[in-house]
Parts: structure tokens; C-alpha cells; sequence
């Protein structure tokens, strides 16, 4: 069984901690401190090696565990982990090189003394609460680790099928009678999924004095993330106007127009190059059914925007979405956000997915449930209106797409993934419009619909 423990903060909700339960018959503590006792490099050691030794045969089961565990850490940028039997702990922390794992082992009930209290840190739960208090404090990896982890190859085994292949008189038991490889409080080494030369060391034990480095505060980001631009700003990049002097990073902008292409290129470029821990590019830690959102900054003139990813499985809507933004283009900046194009030279990695395309969009605002009043479904009705009148229904008008844009005092309507172009219904005299209500309701007006939903449902916020 597997968990995934997350880190949550006012905004944020990401991974933090991987989780593989064993039980313990299935993979013992001789056979982990066995296998634990020296640097393992798989592809030197174990795959498509053959020994009929206990030593490998538990080396092989072991290194399964974790290097599954590992596969299943990588994509989603989670550093720490542990496998947990019931009777051993093996603490995984994956180093700056996504290729390198330290690993420290703890047996509770070996490790701790009935009656001294300075064992207490030893206990399981010492140890995991310990384990878990490092991985929290911890910033997540950088685009320059994903884009590491990602070229890593695969071994296809399943552990199950290893397990079979184990004969089981070759498998290590506590009850032997054979000295232990478990040494307790000594040092163990450095577990290599690849090969690569790293120093062996790694202390087994988790104290107080481990958390030290890491009880400052997680590193911060370089993005105010306060601060956006508007989108008369992004619109004047997109016309070849000018920038918005009201736009809170108005004095970052160096006072001058930058035409859209040049535009583009800036923020590709520096996208395919900053990709460190401070990074002037960060997840808004906000997804919907295709696409998650980030905030871009062009540094060089402090243009701070939105941009909505999506990955090569569901390119298809986020170009359908930008079609949209197209059709839509005269009203935007008013009732729905500027938008651009944008094709990253390199993927932006977050939370498992591997975002290939971008629309770059100006800030939209808050959502609307946070600061309504009795005029907001007035206005609206008004930007939704005026999106009906392109001939665009949105299908997905919901409160989570509805925003208030606190610059422009007005709505914003966003989340276009599921829209689609109708010509709307004509006008139609008094008479006509007797005759129609007795028709079938198959033919009553999307537009008039979707307003009336959209109106209901806020009214019954305010």
C-alpha cells in the first residue's frame, strides 16, 4: 500500500512525503539490513544479474522497494520517503541529483531500551515525526531536478513477481540463530538507483540536531506574489500599446513597450534558463480538469502574469481555449483576461504532469464568492452578456470561473476549456414570442439559460 502525505499552506498544496507499506513476511528485517549494509548500484548489483546467494537475493528484494517507491517520487517532486514493515523503517531522501538516494534504517524494538528515556528519540515514532518535520521544512525540487529525474530510465518489474522468484530457503528470517546484520546505531551507506560515485556516508539516526538546518523558514519564492499586471498591460504588448501606468509593477517596467514577439521570446527564453530554487516562476497550486496555473515573471521588466499549462494529453482543449480567447478578443481586458500564446522551449514539471503549452493571461482577480455584494450578479450578467454576444456559451460558468478584478471594478469570466460557438438567437416580436413559448423547450435559447443558472446561483451567495 502507498500514501502520499501533503504539505498544505495558505496556498499552497503540494507533495511532501511518499509512503510504501510492507508486510513484514513479505520483505524482513534481516534481508533489509542485510542488503543495507553497503552502497547498492542496481544496474552493477541486481538487474539482470543471477546469484543464488540470501545476500542478493535480498539485496534484489530490497532494492525493488525502493527504487519503485523512488519511481513513484520522482515525477511528482516528492525528496522523502520511507518504506514501513511493522518492525523496520527504511528513511529515503533523494539529493539534489535525482539519481543518488540516502537511506537510514531503524528497528524500534532493537534500537530502544525499556527505561532510558534518551531512546525516546528512537521510538517509531520518534522517528517518523522527526523524518516528517525535515521533509515539511524542505523546499521542493527545481525545474533543473525534474527535468533530471525525467531522463531517468525505468526498470519494469513488479515486486510481487521478484518475490516469487525468491526461493524460500534463501530468504533471511530473524529466528536463524545467525548473528544480525543490523548494527543498530553504526552507520549505513548511500543507496544508488544509478550509477553514480557519491560519498557512502549517511547517519542512520534522526534527532533534534538533524532538524537544525532546516527550522528556517522554507526558502521564498522570488515572485511577489502579491503583485500581477493587469491587463491593459498585456494588451499593450499584444497591440504594440502601451503599458498600463496604474499596473502595481508599472516601475519595473522600464517605461517602454516591448513588441509581442520579442515579448514572447523573453519570457521563453528565461523560462528554458531560470529554472533554479528562485526561480521568477512558481505553481499557484490551482488545477482544474486539464490545466494548472502558474505565475511568470519576466524579470527583466517585472511583468508578472498568469499562465495556464497543460500537458501534451490535453493540448487539444487548451488550444480550443485559446480559439476562444481569439473569438473573444475585442472584449478582453473588460470581461475576460488578455491572452497570449506561449510555447516553452523546455516542460514545466508540477505535481506529476509535464506541461508542454502555455496561454499566458493578465491577472483576472479573486474569486467572486470571496467579495460579493449586491451588485456583483449585475455586473456579471453584464460580462456574460457580453461573451453571449461573440457567440460564445461558456457550458461551464460556474462561481470558480467568475472572478472580481479589484483594478477594473469589475467581473471576469475565465475557464473557457469547455465553451463552444453558437450564433445566438435573433430577436424576436411580441406575437413571435407567444408563439415560441409553446413550442418544445429543446428549442429555448442556451444563452438565456446559462444567464438565468449563472444569476440564481449568485444570488443565493449575496
Amino acid at each position: 500500500m502507498l500514501l502520499l502525505i501533503l504539505r498544505r499552506g495558505n496556498n499552497e498544496h503540494e507533495a511532501a512525503i511518499a509512503i510504501e507499506y510492507k508486510a513484514p513476511h513479505k520483505l524482513t528485517v534481516e534481508e533489509i539490513a542485510t542488503a543495507l549494509t553497503q552502497e547498492i548500484q542496481p544496474t552493477r548489483d541486481v538487474i539482470n544479474k543471477e546469484e543464488d546467494s540470501p545476500e542478493f537475493y535480498s539485496t534484489r528484494l530490497v532494492t525493488v522497494v525502493i527504487t519503485q517507491l523512488c519511481h513513484y517520487m520522482w515525477p511528482r517532486g516528492v525528496r522523502n520517503g520511507y518504506v514501513c514493515t511493522g518492525e523496520a523503517f527504511i528513511f529515503l531522501h533523494i539529493t539534489e541529483d535525482p539519481s543518488v538516494v540516502k537511506y537510514a534504517m531503524c528497528v524500534p524494538n532493537k534500537d530502544v531500551q525499556v527505561g532510558h528515556e534518551e531512546d525516546f528519540c528512537l521510538t517509531a515514532v520518534g522517528q517518523v515525526v522527526a523524518f516528517t518535520l525535515r521533509a515539511l521544512a524542505s523546499s521542493p525540487p527545481s525545474q533543473t531536478w525534474h527535468a533530471a529525474a525525467a531522463e531517468l530510465g525505468v526498470w519494469p518489474v513488479e515486486y510481487a513477481d521478484i518475490l516469487a522468484q525468491t526461493p524460500a530457503d534463501k530468504r533471511l528470517k530473524d529466528h536463524e540463530g545467525r548473528p544480525s546484520a543490523y548494527r543498530g546505531k553504526k552507520d549505513l551507506q548511500v543507496l544508488h538507483p544509478r550509477i553514480l560515485p557519491r560519498p557512502p556516508k549517511f547517519n542512520r539516526l534522526l534527532a533534534a540536531e538533524d532538524l537544525a538546518p532546516y527550522r528556517h523558514s522554507r526558502k521564498a519564492k522570488a515572485i511577489n506574489i502579491g503583485g500581477r499586471s493587469g491587463a491593459k498591460c498585456l494588451l499593450g504588448l499584444r497591440d504594440g500599446g502601451h503599458l498600463d501606468p496604474l499596473c502595481p509593477n508599472f516601475h519595473d517596467h522600464q517605461g517602454k513597450n516591448i513588441p509581442a514577439p520579442d515579448f514572447l521570446d523573453l519570457v521563453r527564453n528565461q523560462l528554458a534558463t531560470d529554472r533554479g530554487y528562485d526561480a521568477d516562476c512558481c505553481p499557484l497550486y490551482k488545477a482544474g480538469s486539464y490545466g494548472a496555473l502558474f505565475k511568470v515573471r519576466l524579470s527583466s521588466h517585472g511583468l508578472t502574469l498568469v499562465a495556464k499549462g497543460a500537458t501534451n494529453e490535453h493540448i487539444l482543449p487548451l488550444l480550443h481555449e485559446r480559439g476562444i480567447y481569439y473569438k473573444l478578443r475585442v472584449i478582453q481586458g473588460i470581461h475576460v483576461p488578455a491572452c497570449l500564446k506561449l510555447e516553452p522551449k523546455y516542460p514545466y514539471y508540477y505535481n506529476g504532469g509535464r506541461y508542454t503549452h502555455m496561454l499566458l493571461l493578465s491577472w483576472a482577480g479573486e474569486p467572486t464568492a470571496r467579495c460579493l455584494s449586491p451588485s456583483i450578479p449585475a455586473m456579471v450578467a453584464c460580462s456574460l452578456r457580453a461573451i453571449h454576444q461573440h457567440g460564445v456559451l461558456h457550458r461551464d460558468a460556474e462561481p470558480r470561473n467568475i472572478l472580481w478584478n479589484d483594478i477594473c471594478q469589475n467581473s471576469m469570466i475565465v475557464g473557457f476549456g469547455r465553451a463552444s460557438i453558437r450564433n445566438p438567437l435573433p430577436t424576436v416580436s411580441t406575437n413571435t414570442a407567444r408563439k415560441k413559448r409553446r413550442r418544445d423547450t429543446k428549442a429555448e435559447d442556451p444563452f438565456a439559460v446559462e444567464l438565468q443558472t449563472v444569476q440564481s446561483c449568485l444570488e443565493k451567495l449575496v
